[in-house]
């Protein structure tokens, strides 16, 4: 692989991980399949080059790091969110209670019922 070609990869790649960023940032998770597509094989395509620049590699790697990172936070904040929805779903069940002795009571909503809001 001549060297233009090897720099036209790694300006790709570069601008596949600012892509990234922004997306995650955005919040925009139903556009990061496509984007992994491509990354794997950006990826894959460079790792089949003859590495002349480690510098620039080492760039490359430092914003696959900063991208995984920002990956891994978006994966925990959804399953916060999931951790949560359960608790509200099971709140507008009843409510549970133990007393002194440990013995778990369970008060049932029966309805959802009506607020109402006065000035």
């Amino acid at each position: 692989m001549t060297e233009p070609t090897f720099e036209l990869l790694l300006k790709q790649l570069n601008d596949l991980l600012d892509r990234e960023r922004t997306t995650l940032l955005a919040g925009d998770l139903a556009a990061l399949p496509g984007l992994l597509d491509e990354k794997e094989r950006a990826i894959a395509t460079l790792e089949s080059c003859k590495l002349t620049d480690r510098e620039r590699v080492e760039k490359i790697q430092s914003k696959i790091v900063r991208n995984q990172s920002l990956i891994s936070g978006a994966i925990a904040g959804i399953q916060d969110v999931s951790i949560r929805m359960k608790a509200i779903q099971m709140a507008r069940g009843g409510l549970e209670t133990y007393d002194q002795t440990g013995i778990r009571t369970r008060y049932n909503t029966t309805s959802l019922g009506n607020v109402e809001k006065r000035a």
